[in-house]
């Protein structure tokens, strides 16, 4: 057993890799100690508990994702962030499902909110509307990632719906492909981040 070289940021590194590896889902203390080559209890000493190792660990997935740069065009730049981290979320359902449940007041989060609010505000959004909107954006990402996930290689439930809902058998098709497609979630993105700026006009 390993009893020198742990702190921290070793122990949240190793959660963030293993998270990836077998989803953070399946992430226990017990499994990080077995990874680390150390005593569960040995953990304890660097977190509290496990669901603050989830917060560490949803925050430190974060740290890949493009920082917004506040003095950048709007939906640019938020295409380039949000984009991301759909891509990350649909890749990692489990930590997509971890973000939604989570708070995201970690570092990584925080700053990544200031980015945006501070861009929200330069393009004439005030205090309340760039918070709307950065609550918004954080639900349309996960939102559709989360959807997308669920409907994974189920797309033949669609088949049997009967003739009592005529519209869904018509188009189900349209509605299985628009849930495959990374475009959709950029293009309501787009329609988002526009919609709030014709508000301002």
């Amino acid at each position: 057993m390993r009893n020198v070289g742990l702190d921290r940021a070793t122990v949240v590194a190793a959660a963030t890799h293993l998270a990836r590896s077998v989803g953070i889902e399946n992430l226990s203390m017990r499994r990080l100690a077995t990874a680390l080559d150390v005593t569960p209890m040995a953990l304890y000493r660097h977190l509290p508990n496990k669901e603050s190792l989830l917060d560490l660990v949803v925050d430190e997935s974060l740290r890949s994702v493009p920082p917004v740069d506040p003095d950048g065009p709007l939906i640019p730049e938020l295409r380039n962030s949000f984009g991301a981290i759909y891509r990350l979320a649909v890749e990692q359902p489990g930590l997509a499902a971890a973000m939604a449940a989570r708070p995201l007041e970690g570092e990584v989060a925080r700053h990544l909110g200031e980015r945006v609010l501070v861009l929200a505000g330069r393009h004439g959004f005030d205090d309340n509307r760039a918070a709307e909107f950065l609550v918004a954006l954080f639900g349309l990402t996960l939102g559709t990632a989360l959807y997308r996930s669920s409907r994974k290689d189920r797309q033949a439930r669609l088949a049997t719906a009967g003739d009592d809902t005529p519209t869904v058998v018509r188009l189900r098709d349209a509605i299985a492909g628009v849930s495959a497609r990374d475009d959709q979630f950029l293009d309501s993105l787009d329609r988002l981040a526009a919609g709030y700026l014709r508000e301002l006009k």
